[in-house]
């Protein structure tokens, strides 16, 4: 099964609305074609698939419910619009406290909304890189490996190498969250 909705086709591409034909059609006689059209605007809503034959009432779901659904399977620090991997640090995580004996500092994050299952984790440096953290202590600053652990369906630990043990550290990095199916 192929569903289209058609904004621009040739009159040999254009068929009678609502009937069967032999012949691939893309559009209906007699439609807009949105694409040649100056200042035309497309927009497309209230689209519902259905098993069976039986229509069922249109099930709105607002943003904030489908967003939270989503995050289900997947987030990221990231502002929304903004791709992972991306120069910013904008929506950017970030933690101060103290390294451990093996200079690192432990970084807990807790999931947005509960995860399906645990989720593969990457971080990102401020300047997009992957697999990086960036930190700062006294006499030095840089990005170190990003490592996360105890990733479970509510959260994880992030760990960073400061290059100093029981120092006053802090990091700053973005990360995503993958539990996709």
């Amino acid at each position: 099964m192929q569903i289209g909705w058609s904004l621009g086709a040739g009159t040999d591409r254009l068929g009678t609305a609502g009937a069967w034909a032999s012949a691939q059609y893309f559009g209906a006689i007699g439609q807009t074609n949105i694409i040649a059209t100056n200042g035309a605007t497309f927009y497309i809503t209230g689209v519902q698939l259905e098993r069976g034959s039986n229509a069922t009432s249109f099930e709105f779901i607002d943003y904030g419910r489908q967003l939270i659904q989503c995050q289900r399977y997947y987030e990221k620090s990231y502002d929304t619009s903004t791709a992972p991997g991306t120069n910013t640090t904008t929506g950017f995580w970030t933690m101060a406290g103290s390294t451990n004996q093996s200079n690192n500092m432990l970084l807990p994050i807790r999931w947005k909304v509960e995860k399906r299952a645990a989720p593969t984790v990457t971080g990102y440096a401020n300047d997009g890189t992957s697999g990086l953290f960036n930190y700062g202590r006294n006499g030095a600053s840089g990005t170190t490996t990003a490592t996360f652990d105890s990733i479970g369906t509510s959260g994880c630990r992030g760990i960073a190498n400061a290059g100093a043990a029981w120092v006053v550290a802090f990091v700053e990095a973005q990360y995503a969250a993958s539990a996709e199916l």
